[in-house]
């Protein structure tokens, strides 16, 4: 069985995933679709700057702007126009006609926008023997480099009383909630290809958090995901998701997570709605000398969930998502059923400060008892609350803060604690 007083792992590995994920908040908190003028100004006069002296470097800084506003259309048409001006023709041909199915153009907007069609149709018509210097099929690469720091109040998860209330077992001072600094970073390489049809997505990230004194807290993540996306229409697309993910936790536990989660999805001008089924499958190793039957916790898990996003104006964007999750574990002491629900709201200041919120709620119901401490089943409620702002220094790099607060009740007492963190973060993409 689990160790006395070891973290609990379901409930570590959902911190680990929101911890993991979290240098990728900032940058998905932003507003998805957003074709709002004044979000953009003074980015187009550094991009107007920019483009006259550094082309290349310009064209790669809006193709990832647009990664982060996929809706703003003068923004592609401005892409056509660098993609037009550097001999990318069949590039600059597939950003006009994305804005002319997707955008509401007025009259005027869209006879000079068909001219500039025209005009690119024309120069390719010159040029027949002569290749462009892309293609709309050519993969985009791209990175993104964070180092953080940051003060945890409780690093192991361990509870604050060391009487657990199973006869009169005290838990050890070392296994009780401690206090600790930590620091880390995150690499990651991803690579995306899109064209009229589909659209193609890679990421590999390599994470490492680790604290000063709670060695058995550290965490480490290698993460491979992989996208494939039909654009069926210009509201409708389908898409599929696979993940291969390694988490090593102290010097005690790995954990390895394969997954597919089909999506389909729906998006309008201000809003989308996607429905997701997911299965995972699971396996532990314990590399310390517990008498735990690895094969005890290894599961098979199976979700389905709604994520819905919404652009309340130019500077608000709320995001709210529900889950319902099976966890069938080998052993029914590990097997549970829960009930996730969150919610996520982005306020966008000025283009260079931002501030957004998080609340995450997990209800989780154990299906056999936990022997031999306890003779009942477990049941949680873990509670997220994480607070935050960033700062864009340049268009490539932003410092961030968080404040979190992690809170699980159990009926069981060796499970209940209560955990804060506080982190600073200096993210590059390049």
């Amino acid at each position: 069985m689990e160790r006395l007083g070891s973290p609990n792992i379901v409930q570590w590995l959902i911190t680990a995933l929101l911890v993991v994920i979290q240098p990728l908040q900032a940058q998905d908190a932003e507003p998805v679709e957003t074709g709002f003028p004044g979000i953009h100004t003074d980015y187009l006069k550094q991009l107007s700057t920019l483009s006259r002296s550094q082309p290349k470097q310009a064209i790669g800084s809006l193709e990832n702007r647009l990664e982060q506003y996929p809706q703003w259309h003068r923004g592609r048409l401005d892409l056509a126009r660098l993609y037009f001006l550097d001999g990318r023709y069949g590039d600059a041909r597939q950003m006009v006609r994305q804005v002319m199915s997707e955008a509401p153009l007025p009259d005027t907007v869209r006879e000079n926008t068909l001219r500039f069609y025209q005009q690119i149709l024309f120069a390719q018509r010159q040029q027949p023997l002569m290749p462009s210097n892309s293609d709309s099929a050519d993969w985009r690469f791209g990175g993104d480099l964070s180092g953080f720091f940051g003060y945890d109040s409780n690093a192991n998860s361990g509870p604050e009383d060391a009487d657990i209330g199973v006869d009169n077992r005290r838990l050890a001072s070392s296994a009780l909630e401690a206090s600790d600094h930590y620091g880390g970073a995150l690499l990651a390489l991803n690579a995306y290809k899109r064209t009229d049809e589909f659209r193609w997505r890679h990421y590999l990230s390599i994470y490492q958090r680790s604290y000063t004194d709670q060695n058995d807290a550290d965490l480490g993540n290698l993460r491979y995901l992989g996208e494939l996306t039909l654009l069926t229409s210009s509201h409708w697309q389908v898409g599929l998701e696979w993940e291969l993910s390694h988490y090593r936790y102290g010097s005690g536990t790995d954990i390895n997570d394969i997954s597919l989660t089909p999506e389909i999805q729906w998006r309008d001008k201000h809003w989308q709605i996607s429905v997701q089924m997911e299965y995972r499958q699971r396996g532990y190793n314990f590399r310390d000398q517990q008498t735990l039957p690895e094969s005890d916790k290894d599961a098979d898990i199976l979700g389905i969930g709604v994520d819905y996003q919404l652009r309340l104006n130019p500077n608000y964007r709320l995001s709210l998502q529900a889950h319902r999750v099976t966890n069938n574990a080998q052993a029914d002491l590990y097997s549970y059923d829960a009930t996730e629900v969150g919610a996520k709201l982005f306020y966008q200041t000025q283009p260079s400060w931002a501030l957004w919120s998080q609340w995450y709620w997990r209800s989780s119901h154990y299906e056999a008892p936990e022997a031999p401490l306890y003779d009942d089943e477990r049941e949680e409620d873990f509670h997220l609350l994480r607070v935050g702002w960033r700062y864009k220094v340049t268009a490539e790099t932003s410092l961030s803060m968080t404040l979190s607060n992690y809170r699980n009740h159990a009926n069981h007492r060796l499970h209940d604690y209560e955990r804060s963190q506080l982190q600073l973060q200096l993210h590059r993409r390049f």
